[in-house]
């Protein structure tokens, strides 16, 4: 099973060919993608490497994390599987009980209606 690696501050001149030939020492590279702006083409810095083994991508994750190249320092980590997604999460409990009420709402709303004054007395 093939392993990812994410390359991170990468020079704006680096070509796939010397991403493929500095991971090449720790394992077989399958692939090398280059992340670009896709308006003007122009490289974001960063980029995936995929290894055969995982054997091979941690010996690179720990090779090559910290190391310089072309005066800046590459940080390179190993990518995680996607975590479980919305429908595989299950549902956080439901509040049973009486939920509190805004302050406006604490007060009695309501204002109880009186008699008429002069209803009821005799004249």
């Amino acid at each position: 099973m093939s392993t990812r690696i994410y390359v991170e501050n990468l020079p704006a001149t680096t070509t796939r060919e010397e991403l493929t030939s500095l991971f090449a020492p720790y394992g077989n590279v399958v692939d090398v993608n280059l992340a670009a702006d896709r308006n003007n083409l122009q490289p974001l810095g960063f980029g995936f490497v995929t290894m055969v083994t995982a054997e091979g991508a941690r010996a690179a994750v720990e090779g090559l994390n910290g190391r310089q190249m072309s005066a800046r320092t590459l940080i390179v980590t190993a990518v995680r599987p996607p975590s479980a997604g919305p429908a595989d999460t299950p549902a956080p409990p439901k509040n049973t009980g009486p939920h509190p009420l805004p302050p406006a709402m604490k007060r009695n709303t309501i204002i109880p209606t009186t008699p008429a004054r002069d209803q009821g007395k005799a004249k």
